[in-house]
């Protein structure tokens, strides 16, 4: 019976991994938002483990910055072409592992934590939840990790309008349009709000769910398709001002979502500017309010936290003095209340 790690390694032998990145210009602008998102939480001295760190590409452009870099490959060979970038660089290790058993790390050892790759070819929920838990085991508490994906849709969009529809319909859905995840598949996609999901019941607070890189692939296979290098940078701009908007996630290609490792005990947000008659994003006050988390990831104004101090949100926690409302969510007030009650 053929392994997961032999499916994959008997892919990436095969290809090119260490130009991915830098041949076309979905590569180029996935590279650019990613490391975008990832300087806004790590710069020069920040620990960072790459956790599926292909040929290198993101890991040794962070040590080159100063950062330390320990990075995770799977496939022996893209591992064997990161070594050899990185020789002579002091600020880079390197291990073949795989994203389901970090046991060389020790708990609460990085800063940032990187895992770009491990979760496309990761199919069952007990493989997929053991990833999740092992990058957020070996963040520092208040660290964050970013956690990249593919959405099924782009799967579909980028990939089968060319006489074959049918056959990739049947492979990544159910015949009731549910989706699929099996190994043999090799990149198996998500609905978005199936990969949020997944972490609901972690210790992870959410921070955002972006694209990064548009629609770009499919686009990019037309024979009248053209990008600069001036227009590509503009377009790179101004996709990554756009790069969360939730009507444009399902259609791009590979996602990250991002989040920040809880601090043991701590399950509730402050939240600013809370008026207890009106839902935390209303408009025309005139005080700086929070965004309702709730809110953010259903992509709506619905929910209400309170009205008079009255819990109407099943992640209302109560007041911290007049304008500021304490937030469980993803954790329901009922369960968090509770464990703070039996300690």
């Amino acid at each position: 019976m053929t392994t997961r790690k032999e499916i994959v390694s008997s892919f990436y032998n095969q290809v090119n991994e260490d130009e991915r990145l830098r041949k076309n210009r979905h590569g180029q602008l996935e590279y650019y938002t990613t490391m975008a998102y990832i300087h806004r939480y790590a710069d020069k001295g920040s620990k960072i483990l790459e956790i599926g760190a292909g040929t290198g590409r993101y890991s040794i452009a962070l040590a080159k910055e100063g950062m330390d870099v320990t990075a995770v490959e799977l496939v022996e060979s893209n591992l064997a072409v990161l070594r050899e970038n990185s020789k002579g660089m002091e600020n880079i290790k390197s291990y073949q592992g795989d994203a389901t058993d970090l046991g060389r790390f020790a708990d609460s050892s990085f800063d940032v934590t990187l895992c770009f790759g491990p979760m496309y070819h990761l199919y069952e929920p007990e493989e997929v939840n053991r990833a999740i838990d092992e990058a957020i085991r070996v963040t520092k508490p208040d660290g964050v990790i970013l956690f990249a994906f593919i959405s099924v849709f782009a799967i579909m969009y980028a990939n089968y309008f060319y006489g074959n529809w049918a056959a990739g319909q049947e492979e990544n859905f159910t015949e009731d349009y549910k989706v699929r995840h099996f190994k043999e598949q090799l990149f198996t996609g998500y609905d978005v709000r199936e990969f949020e999901e997944l972490f609901q019941k972690k210790p992870v607070e959410w921070i955002t769910t972006t694209g990064v890189d548009g629609l770009l692939e499919p686009i990019e296979k037309r024979s009248d398709f053209s990008l600069s290098d001036e227009d590509f940078r503009a377009f790179a701009e101004w996709y990554l001002a756009f790069s969360e908007k939730r009507e444009l996630l399902g259609s791009t290609n590979h996602l990250l979502y991002i989040c920040r490792k809880q601090i043991k005990n701590k399950k509730f947000k402050e939240l600013n500017g809370a008026n207890m008659d009106i839902d935390l994003i209303s408009e025309n006050v005139g005080w700086n309010q929070s965004s309702c988390p709730w809110n953010e990831m259903e992509n709506t104004k619905a929910h209400k936290c309170a009205v008079k101090d009255t819990s109407i949100c099943k992640y209302f926690c109560g007041i911290k003095y007049l304008d500021s409302v304490l937030c469980s969510y993803p954790y329901e007030n009922s369960d968090v209340l509770d464990e703070d009650e039996t300690g």
